[in-house]
């Protein structure tokens, strides 16, 4: 599967962030990051399991995209359709939903416990166990230093 919640998308915080297609992703790392790092990166680049994400965090960020696609239907219109007045109101209507639907969402993200979640599912000698870590790297940019 190649989306879904995944530790580490990142080499810092958020521990654990939502792809859509992973494998963009993994592409990325494998031609630009620095070799010395891909293999780090890539082993810890996890899915989560489904059921460790809490539903009303889930339920908040389905209506967040789902805005968040309104809102963007919004601006296409305002330039595909060049009526200026028609963006105004389609702006302001939709831009008040998405402030709401945004403050909900991450009021929903700081509520979920994603230290605990990434402990449960990460490798086992991840350097982010440590809550105090800031980085992947805090041990080293190789498989071996970081894992040990």
């Amino acid at each position: 599967m190649t989306s879904g919640h995944f530790t580490h998308i990142h080499h810092g915080k958020p521990l654990i962030e939502w792809s859509d297609n992973i494998k963009e992703r993994h592409d990325y790392v494998r031609k630009i990051k620095p070799k010395r790092e891909r293999a780090l990166r890539m082993a810890l680049m996890i899915r989560v399991p489904d059921g460790l994400i809490p539903n009303a965090y889930n339920e908040a960020r389905l209506v967040y995209e789902e805005v968040w696609r309104a809102y963007k239907e919004a601006s296409r219109a305002y330039w595909e359709e060049a009526g200026h007045a028609h963006w105004e109101a389609s702006h302001e209507e939709v831009w008040g939903v998405y402030e709401a639907v945004w403050r909900a969402y991450n009021e929903a993200r700081r509520a979920v416990d994603w230290q605990a979640i990434h402990d449960a599912s990460c490798h086992q000698k991840c350097p982010m166990r440590d809550p105090a870590a800031t980085s992947i790297f805090a041990r080293g940019k190789t498989l071996k230093q970081a894992l040990r």
